[in-house]
């Protein structure tokens, strides 16, 4: 099976269409279960690496072995998987920006997530104590089970956390999951207290495989001075969002999850091969 797939809307120089049509796509599972008929999901990116809404079967052609065929394009809910990573360092206890511990605003923040993401999409929670790396919360679905698993979790740093490795390990577990579904990790920090060179270069490395994660970052502080610097570049360089968690931010975070949410659809192309197509 060699599929090929074009797009008939072309990359534009206009910013518009530059945004809103697709050049390049990622294909993301075959489905040959149902022969004679194919299905294969796709992603389809604009020119900033965003994905694209809307396409219609007029926007692409589709040729198997080199052979044109006519098929069915629908956009459906896949969901997303995101792991949260909880940086416990020491400070971890200490009150944030809102008033409350920083752990509280951590887990207030994984409830608003898990509150809104769908029900296809899956959450993972994991925390780098000590430099003892574990699970708090599988992966799942249930906003209730993922709160009592947070609430069991009782952060007792003594030392500094490094949580650019808690990454490292967190895209490690992704790789040993094997779906469709756009992947994200999401550092929940008080800053990062310890830098270790070697756990930046290897973070470097891991962004360079092609299925690699997305990754963003949320400072939970009572002072963001220079602290955002660094999580701010780690997030530019895996593609994600950077963001300091305090009262204003806390009632917009519609606005951060977007940029996660957004990949819950993928499309779906349904097609006949072509030699049953043809009767031969």
């Amino acid at each position: 099976l060699i599929l090929v797939i074009f797009f008939i809307i072309l990359t534009s120089t206009s910013v518009v269409l530059a945004e809103t049509s697709p050049a390049q796509l990622e294909i993301r599972r075959v489905d040959q279960s149902s022969f004679p008929d194919n299905r294969f999901y796709f992603y389809a990116y604009n020119v900033n690496g965003n994905p694209v809404p809307g396409l219609t079967s007029a926007d692409i052609a589709v040729y198997d072995d080199q052979v044109p065929v006519q098929f069915s394009l629908a956009e459906k809910e896949a969901g997303v998987r995101v792991v949260f990573v909880i940086d416990a360092g020491i400070g971890i206890t200490a009150k944030g920006a809102t008033g409350l511990t920083r752990y509280a605003e951590m887990k207030e923040f994984i409830n608003s997530f898990v509150n809104r993401m769908g029900i296809n999409s899956s959450v993972m929670v994991l925390t780098d104590e000590n430099s003892n790396f574990r699970i708090i919360s599988d992966f799942g679905t249930d906003p209730t089970k993922i709160k009592e698993q947070l609430d069991a979790y009782n952060p007792n740093p003594n030392d500094y956390s490094n949580g650019v490795d808690a990454v490292n390990k967190a895209i490690t577990e992704l790789k040993n999951i094997n779906d469709d579904k756009k992947e994200f990790i999401v550092l929940l920090t008080s800053g990062l207290e310890r830098e270790v060179t070697s756990s930046m270069t290897l973070f470097k490395e891991n962004l360079k495989n092609t299925d690699a994660p997305i990754v963003s970052a949320v400072l939970f502080r009572g002072d963001q001075g220079n602290w955002s610097n660094k999580l701010i570049e780690i997030s530019t360089l895996a593609r994600g969002e950077f963001l300091y968690y305090n009262l204003k931010t806390r009632d917009t975070l519609d606005t951060f999850f977007e940029h996660i949410f957004e990949w819950r659809n993928q499309y779906e192309v349904t097609y006949r091969m072509p030699n049953i197509a043809s009767g031969t």
